[in-house]
């Protein structure tokens, strides 16, 4: 049995499906215009690949804010960015430039809170939160505790301004799902280039 078994997950192509071999893979997606693919180790994270859009994008009338924040050599230079989409188009989109000092996961929560000011400022009030930082979608929830002083005073803040919706969740998604989010982070710390 091999240890570095491969699963090819087609998301869109002409037959959607895992593949356990890349010539299997290929006859789905090549030509194919518009194909969705992937190799992943994991059968677990190929299969969440394939039902990403169905679970997630495919909500109808539920407003999905993308969330991200980066660092770049952590402390770094830092920047978030946040976007709102409803059936699966962008509404609104933000991005921020935070300093050239700053830790990945204040960077994560500034994305968050940025995140809810948009959708604040579009007068929303109910949203669903996707992020790829486990770290913050775990202590949002109150399953892990806050323990550095500079995330606590974030983490309540967030908190604060999360109870100004009727209804708010929050949920994590591997990063290659937060492409849009992780766009918009990099867009902000490519301007410390101005500064």
């Amino acid at each position: 049995m091999s240890l570095n078994k491969a699963f090819y997950a087609v998301r869109k192509g002409r037959k959607p499906g895992i593949y356990l071999s890349w010539p299997e893979c290929l006859k789905q997606v090549s030509e194919f215009k518009g194909a969705e693919y992937k190799k992943f180790s994991s059968l677990v994270d190929a299969e969440d690949f394939i039902t990403f859009k169905e679970k997630f994008l495919d909500k109808l009338n539920t407003y999905l804010v993308f969330c991200d924040g980066g660092s770049r050599s952590n402390p770094g230079i830092a920047g978030c960015g946040a976007a709102i989409l409803l059936n699966n188009k962008i509404i609104s989109s933000s991005y921020e430039y935070l300093g050239k000092k700053v830790t990945n996961n204040v960077a994560e929560y500034k994305g968050l809170i940025l995140g809810m000011n948009i959708a604040l400022a579009n007068d929303l009030n109910t949203i669903e939160v996707l992020m790829d930082s486990n770290l913050i979608v775990k202590q949002m929830k109150n399953e892990w505790k806050v323990h550095e002083p500079d995330l606590q005073v974030l983490h309540k803040s967030a908190k604060d301004k999360s109870s100004n919706f009727l209804d708010f969740k929050i949920n994590y998604i591997p990063r290659e799902r937060n492409s849009i989010a992780d766009e918009l982070a990099n867009l902000a710390m490519d301007l410390s280039k101005q500064n």
